[in-house]
């Protein structure tokens, strides 16, 4: 006769001491996680006081950051950024494809 308690009993034990051998990873999984986190959220502070600052300077005193003038400032920024970035991929590109047509030209010869 088979006793199924048992057999249910041992696979859960097993499943149990599965999952604990996995425990450290797990933990060391979360740590990572929790301190991911924590430096964006570090970033994020770090970019909104710089951001403040820079208004200050630009408007020549402390400003609220939920006035208008700070929010199209921010605007006006980001624009910007966004700018240089496109225009920075582009130069990538040029770069990469000028690259690439000096080595096929080397090649062939």
């Amino acid at each position: 006769m088979f006793d199924t308690t048992a057999c249910v009993l041992c696979f859960r034990r097993q499943t149990v001491e599965k999952q604990m051998a996995r425990m450290p990873q797990f933990i060391k999984e979360y740590h990572a996680k929790i301190e991911k986190a924590a430096e964006q959220e570090r970033e994020r502070e770090a970019k909104k006081r710089e951001l403040l600052e820079e208004a200050r300077d630009y408007f020549g005193y402390s400003i609220d950051p939920r006035d208008p003038r700070f929010e199209e400032m921010k605007l006006q920024k980001e624009e910007e950024e966004k700018k240089q970035r496109k225009k920075a991929k582009k130069e990538a590109k040029a770069m990469r494809l000028a690259h690439a047509a000096i080595t096929s030209t080397t090649q062939q010869q």
